[in-house]
């Protein structure tokens, strides 16, 4: 599959319209697996895509015409794209500003969530901007502005607009545009709100991630702990017959 490995190639087309020239940007060092996605060029003609060399987490590159080489544009142990199962990811975009042309607004995933981020090239510097989103799908930019398709355990898949201020830092309006469901306000009281938690199992190196989402219905409460534990052990009886039968 295309997450596994991948080629970059760029091609010079001559005024015949026949491709004189091809380069492999990424993908052909044997040493190297990667798997490079959602290439776009900038404004100044200047190639950028997401790759997973070096490190393994999907980050934004640059590849330096001139000198023909690829260099991260910003390094993070995040993941700054996703698996293509679909066509026409935009993970992200130019910010289009007369003032700064070096700026990058994009969405990464990081210990279970995502954030929408500025990279600012010449500081090479992130600033996550704060938006009610955890799960960020697609970025666009617009006039001085950012289109983002998002969601929450409290906000349906919705598309919102973003209006940054002048140092593209943090948010000055949010307002969401279109949202799949309209009326989800009248439920918010049913709505859990998910907990990260972070543990460490034995002979395990790594640091594991869970989930753990608590219940928020208002209209069923809780038995006590004992009972509960009582019944869970109940239950954990029962699922023993039903396996030995």
């Amino acid at each position: 599959m295309h997450w596994d490995k991948a080629e970059l190639w760029v091609g010079y087309i001559s005024e015949n319209g026949d491709i004189y020239k091809r380069i492999c940007v990424a993908g052909a060092d044997t040493s190297i697996v990667e798997s490079p996605s959602e290439p776009k060029w900038s404004s100044k003609g200047e190639l950028f895509f997401v790759t997973d060399r070096n490190k393994g987490f999907w980050n934004i590159h640059k590849w330096i015409e001139e000198r023909s080489e690829v260099r991260a544009v910003y390094s993070l142990d995040a993941e700054f794209t996703r698996a293509l199962w679909v066509f026409g990811i935009s993970s992200y975009d130019f910010i289009q500003s007369n003032e700064q042309t070096n700026v990058l607004a994009c969405s990464y995933r990081q210990n279970g969530r995502s954030y929408l981020g500025v990279i600012d090239q010449v500081q090479n510097s992130l600033s996550a901007v704060d938006v009610p989103f955890t799960y960020i799908t697609n970025i666009i930019s617009g006039d001085n502005c950012l289109y983002i398709e998002g969601a929450s355990a409290t906000h349906p898949l919705s598309l919102a607009k973003v209006v940054l201020n002048d140092q593209k830092s943090n948010p000055v309006n949010f307002q969401i545009i279109w949202s799949c469901s309209s009326e989800t306000d009248k439920y918010k009281s049913y709505f859990s709100s998910p907990k990260l938690i972070e543990f460490q199992r034995m002979l395990l190196v790594k640091m594991l991630m869970h989930i753990f989402i608590r219940h928020a219905t208002p209209i069923i409460r809780l038995v006590k702990k004992k009972s509960l534990h009582y019944y869970w052990k109940a239950m954990e009886g029962q699922q023993m017959k039903h396996m030995e039968s």
